[in-house]
């Protein structure tokens, strides 16, 4: 009895050897491949950003930052001036100024280009390494058309708030609302661009 007893005990610390052996092979297994995705994630942020400083840098380069803003700046006076609100661009000065009826003056700065947007999302898309250069390609093409239209809709409508309603209404609009939407529609734009890169 004392002899099968034994052999019982020494079946279940077999067992239970076998188990811890295999619990900690999978934890040195999750842990290589946690390690894993950290290094490409580290890889995809430091791609992003170098490819943000080169993107951003040779931009500016070619187009100066005061003829992209007064670039947007006539595009606004010319969109609002085909429905009957004149409006004048003052070119002159950095930030460019956008001259509306009632003295209403609006700056395109820097942040109101959503350049700084623009180029981080075709940085995001360049960097990912795991799709094909040509549909990156198309990606960073499509990207900057898709934000610089959406960002032009959006300034149309904050002028079109400032000039309708309430100041403090269009600047809660301007400040926060459209600033979020313009992160979620870039958030989005790379969802659907993986998407369709990858063939989903």
């Amino acid at each position: 009895m004392r002899g099968k007893r034994k052999a019982k005990v020494k079946k279940n610390v077999a067992k239970s050897s076998k188990k811890n052996i295999k619990k900690s092979a999978e934890h040195l297994l999750k842990f290589k491949l946690n390690r894993g995705n950290a290094i490409q994630a580290a890889k995809f942020i430091i791609a992003i950003i170098a490819a943000f400083a080169l993107l951003h840098t040779a931009f500016f380069l070619i187009v100066p930052l005061q003829i992209y803003e007064s670039a947007i700046a006539s595009i606004v006076a010319f969109i609002f001036g085909a429905f009957g609100v004149q409006a004048s661009v003052n070119a002159g000065m950095e930030p460019v100024v956008a001259l509306f009826p009632n003295g209403l003056q609006i700056f395109i700065s820097y942040l109101c280009t959503g350049a700084l947007e623009t180029f981080l999302l075709i940085a995001a898309i360049l960097a990912s390494f795991g799709i094909d250069m040509r549909k990156r390609i198309i990606g960073a093409i499509a990207a900057f058309i898709a934000v610089f239209i959406f960002n032009l809709l959006r300034i149309l409508i904050t002028i079109f708030l400032l000039i309708n309603l309430d100041l403090r209404i269009a600047e809660i609009s301007h400040d926060l609302l459209f600033r979020i939407s313009l992160l979620i529609a870039i958030a989005g734009f790379y969802y659907a661009w993986q998407n369709w890169a990858a063939g989903r």
